[in-house]
């Protein structure tokens, strides 16, 4: 790289982990001085301008999200003390929440990797159809397989089912869990496989990699592409979520001084 070329952006909420990587950054001198750590919330990355007033959009965004870390149980078998089914659906909203941000910090054919070292569908197929779905067309699923080959790779789950914390009930629809749950169920619509065809028909573009795959730890990856700018409310309602007495918090991502 070269001055005129570009920078990297490097983003993380845990003061080991950037540590770690201005230190491996810093080895690789000829990215150094072209790259920028940053401290923030990635639910609420700010904009960078240019000196002309100009907004920084990004050509590609890897957009690791916090998860419930159950595919590296390989290297860290305490992780089965410590992982529960309530922790990896409450992180869901979260999740979505980054990569919506990040899509809309994301140039015009600029494309982003939705990445989780987790397996479960909560956190990985139903962030991503989410994800498509408050998007309206604005982003597009990539099929990656072929670019990672021959790094082996499973298809991303079309159907899944979701446990509820307290029962252990497994639902297949949110209609099921509210009708053996209540309006007081905290599953959410977007835990669950998407009703829309089209979209059940791209989420085998995305990637699970199993341990036995490629002698790894377990992880998601799902390759978007942004064919326009994001337009409308980010996180549009659903009609079929019940009225609550108690307050929701609003979900919805930040939302820069330039976004529509």
């Amino acid at each position: 790289y070269s001055s005129d070329e570009g920078l990297v952006v490097a983003n993380d909420m845990d003061n080991d982990r950037i540590g770690m990587l201005v230190h491996q950054v810093g080895r690789l001198r000829s990215l150094f001085p072209l790259a920028l750590f940053t401290y923030h919330d990635a639910r609420f990355f700010p904009s960078v301008r240019t000196p002309d007033g100009t907004e920084l959009r990004y050509d590609r965004i890897l957009c690791d999200v916090m998860c419930s870390s159950d595919g590296t149980l390989r290297k860290e078998p305490h992780m089965w003390r410590r992982w529960n089914i309530k922790a990896s659906l409450e992180l869901h909203k979260d999740q979505l929440a980054v990569a919506l941000r990040a899509a809309r910090l994301l140039k015009v054919g600029g494309r982003m990797v939705y990445s989780t070292c987790s397996m479960s569908p909560a956190e990985n197929e139903a962030v991503v159809a989410e994800l498509l779905r408050c998007t309206h067309g604005n982003l597009r699923l990539v099929d990656a397989r072929d670019a990672v080959e021959p790094f082996h790779a499973a298809p991303g789950l079309t159907k899944w089912k979701i446990p509820h914390p307290r029962t252990n009930t497994l639902h297949s629809t949110y209609a099921e869990a509210l009708e053996k749950d209540g309006p007081k169920t905290i599953l959410l619509p977007g835990h669950f496989p998407p009703d829309d065809a089209n979209t059940i028909a791209v989420l085998p573009r995305c990637l699970r990699v199993l341990p036995h795959h490629n002698d790894t730890g377990g992880f998601f990856l799902a390759l978007f592409e942004k064919v326009s700018e994001l337009r409308g409310p980010p996180y549009p309602t659903r009609p079929e979520e019940p009225s609550r007495k108690d307050p929701v918090p609003d979900p919805r991502p930040y939302d820069s001084d330039v976004d529509p």
